[in-house]
């Protein structure tokens, strides 16, 4: 908390050497105080000049009686005091705060009187120029201190010259609009600004003050404490996102091969097979041509393409040398002296075929080749075991570290976003018989938003503030029908926000923001039926899958006060006698001595 202090105290009148004379003791009973002031001011060797205005207007001085009638005027008012050692100047002095009357000195002669004209009356006029503050809150203070603000304004009246035209702005002829607190009539506060008048500048920020000096010092005392600077701070933020992603994986696969069976255990998935080919399934029966199955248990590892997944297709044809030449004819029929087998090892194909024979009757006869494998896959029959286990951990990042300067009263913003399509806006104009579609994009941010709002900055040393951070990444898309057959993608938003509240450090002081957590575990296994709960050997039959995926933001906030120089305010308040002015003026200084 900061204290300031202003004398507000009567101003006192100096009647020079001989005021300071002491009065051993003076009695005075129901005396009228212009002729107690008449006396001490002949004493002092000062004149006086008495008025009996008593104010400016012509309207009695605030204050009734309980009767309701007008008080007698403060010029004809009358005074009792019993002083003892006190100098003439304090008692005449005194006598003023007594009776409410106002006095002003000019040479060796005094005014005194109920209310002084401006004419009698010590008017300077000081206009301050403000660097912080505005002009027109700083006038607003002073008016509920008793002055009188008169401020300009400028009206403007928007006129519809036609019915259709638009509207046009004409400006007002400027008006002065005062601003100044109605006291009540038995009202007994203090407004020590009585008196003062006040008016400001927009455009230079300058305040400007008409009245007697002890007035114009009053309010500049005031002015100087409410343009004072607002503090600063530094904030340094530091964002965290830690991404504890474990994932645990168990595969165990294995096969083996008797006879004409085969066992295939795969990541939990049994096959066992019977026989030299894999049984007749749906698609061969309803194909054509029918087709020459596979095998092998496991996917054909010669696929060609989708729906493509047959060994050897007959109704492919491939080029057989005859001893006519070359031609093409069916792979399911061969001739005498013609034909060729495959010696490709990479590919399927014609492994062996018996030459068609003609016997004494000229019956030919005709047999289909064999087909095979290439020469380099072979089926292994001896058990081939594989067990793969892996853990998988996360780590954690720095997304931004920004130091951010924020003026007491102020906010700051940090962005790392990009912009995405989170949905449409979806317009239609009829227009007669017709209508006019409008799709929108709405966009919508995507990254870290980090919102820092300081509210106050103390004289002890804390900061009180607030911290909004916003984390939103992209979870996916979705595509949706919008009407008429408008198909839209949209981007799906998974966000994490925090407000954290008022919040009070000290300088340089580290707050921790931490909670803003999102967790997801998932679980698969896949096992053999009844040969996977086996325990210790069931580890064998299955196969599993723990993932589990934490991301939290973590926020580290350390604020540190800007501290302003020592001497930025120096000479601020100086004000120079007539000497020391003209001093400084030769100097080429521009100051302007105080009357």
């Amino acid at each position: 908390m900061a204290i300031s202090n202003i004398n507000a105290s009567f101003d006192m009148i100096d009647l020079g050497q001989r005021g300071q004379v002491n009065v051993p003791s003076l009695v005075l009973r129901e005396a009228p105080a212009r002729e107690v002031l008449a006396v001490l001011t002949r004493y002092a060797g000062m004149n006086l000049i008495f008025t009996d205005n008593q104010n400016n207007e012509g309207t009695p001085t605030p204050g009734t009686p309980p009767g309701g009638q007008d008080a007698p005027p403060q010029s004809q008012s009358t005074i009792t005091l019993d002083i003892q050692n006190e100098s003439v100047q304090d008692v005449f002095n005194y006598v003023l705060m007594a009776s409410g009357l106002k006095a002003s000195r000019r040479g060796n002669t005094i005014f005194a009187g109920a209310s002084l004209l401006p004419s009698a009356r010590n008017i300077i006029t000081r206009t301050i120029r403000l660097n912080q503050a505005s002009a027109e809150s700083v006038a607003s203070t002073l008016a509920s201190q008793g002055a009188e603000v008169n401020i300009l304004f400028e009206g403007q009246e928007d006129v519809q010259l036609a019915e259709n035209a638009p509207p046009r702005v004409i400006k007002q002829p400027p008006t002065l609009v005062p601003l100044t607190v109605q006291k009540p009539a038995n009202d007994s506060s203090v407004l020590i600004l009585e008196g003062l008048v006040v008016s400001t500048d927009p455009r230079l920020n300058t305040v400007t003050l008409v009245g007697e000096p002890r007035n114009v010092e009053l309010a500049s005392s005031m002015i100087t404490q409410m343009d004072a600077r607002r503090r600063q701070v530094a904030v340094n933020v530091k964002i965290i996102d830690i991404n504890l992603n474990n994932i645990q994986d168990y595969d165990s696969s294995f096969s083996f091969g008797i006879g004409d069976s085969y066992f295939v255990q795969d990541s939990g998935r049994g096959i066992m097979r019977f026989g030299d080919t894999a049984p007749v399934q749906e698609i061969d029966i309803n194909t054509g041509l029918g087709r020459i199955t596979n095998p092998p248990a496991i996917a054909n590892p010669f696929f060609n393409g989708p729906g493509e997944d047959v060994f050897f297709d007959l109704s492919r044809l491939t080029n057989i040398e005859t001893p006519l030449g070359t031609g093409t004819i069916p792979l399911n029929f061969f001739t005498s002296g013609s034909g060729a087998i495959s010696n490709n090892p990479l590919f399927t194909g014609v492994t062996d075929f018996p030459i068609a024979e003609v016997d004494q009757d000229g019956v030919l006869t005709v047999t289909y080749p064999e087909f095979g494998l290439p020469s380099f896959y072979q089926y292994p029959k001896k058990f081939q075991a594989q067990i793969d286990a892996q853990i998988r951990s996360g780590n954690a990042k720095i997304l931004t570290d920004p130091t951010l300067i924020v003026q007491e009263g102020e906010a700051a913003q940090v962005k790392l976003t990009e912009s995405v399509i989170a949905s449409v806006d979806t317009q239609v104009d009829t227009q007669g018989d017709t209508a006019v579609r409008t799709i929108t994009p709405v966009l919508e941010d995507v990254g870290l938003t980090l919102n820092v709002i300081v509210d106050r900055i103390d004289d002890n040393g804390f900061i009180t503030l607030r911290v909004n951070p916003i984390v939103a990444s992209p979870a996916g898309t979705e595509r949706f029908d919008s009407g008429a057959g408008a198909v839209n993608e949209i981007t799906l938003i998974n966000k994490r926000e925090l407000t954290s509240g008022v919040v009070r450090l000290r300088d340089d002081q580290t707050f921790i923001l931490s909670g803003i957590i999102s967790e997801i575990q998932r679980s698969t296994t896949s096992k053999f039926p009844i040969l996977g709960d086996l325990p210790v050997i069931g580890a064998l039959f299955r196969s599993s899958t723990d993932e589990t995926d934490r991301s939290e933001v973590i926020i580290l906030m350390t604020p540190k006060i800007i501290h302003d120089s020592t001497e930025a305010q120096f000479g601020f308040r100086y004000n120079p006698d007539a000497a020391t002015a003209e001093f400084l003026r030769q100097k080429g200084f521009p100051v302007q001595a105080q009357p």
